[in-house]
C-alpha cells in the first residue's frame, strides 16, 4: 500500500513540474471555511449538494485562493508603498448595482 501511495505522490510531483506549478498546503480556521462555504454557495459557485461534500467544498476554495494569490502576486508592485497594506472592503451582490451619476 506504501508503494502504490508513493508512486501517486511522485505521479503528482513530475505532473506539477512538466506544468510550472509548486503545490502549498495551508490550514484555515473552521470559521473562515464555513464562511467561505456560505459565500460559495451564495454565489452558484458550489451548490446545496456540494456544500456538504468536504472534497468539493475544499476544491471550490483551494480555486478561490489560488485566484486570489495570483491576482496578488501581479499587482503587488503597483500598490503604493508608504502605507501599510489594506484591501478595502469588496462588496458585492447578486443584483446588478444601481449606479446614480
Amino acid at each position: 500500500m506504501s508503494d502504490e501511495l508513493a508512486r501517486a505522490r511522485n505521479r503528482r510531483s513530475r505532473q506539477r513540474q512538466k506544468e510550472d506549478v509548486r503545490s502549498h498546503r495551508f490550514d484555515l480556521p473552521n470559521r473562515t471555511s464555513e464562511k467561505l462555504i456560505d459565500a460559495l454557495k451564495y454565489f452558484g459557485r458550489l451548490t446545496e449538494a456540494e456544500t456538504s461534500d468536504s472534497d468539493c467544498a475544499e476544491e471550490e476554495i483551494g480555486k478561490l485562493g489560488r485566484d486570489l494569490l495570483v491576482w496578488f502576486s501581479e499587482t503587488w508592485r503597483e500598490w503604493d508603498h508608504s502605507q501599510r497594506l489594506e484591501i478595502p472592503p469588496i462588496r458585492v451582490s447578486k443584483e446588478s448595482p444601481d449606479f446614480e451619476r
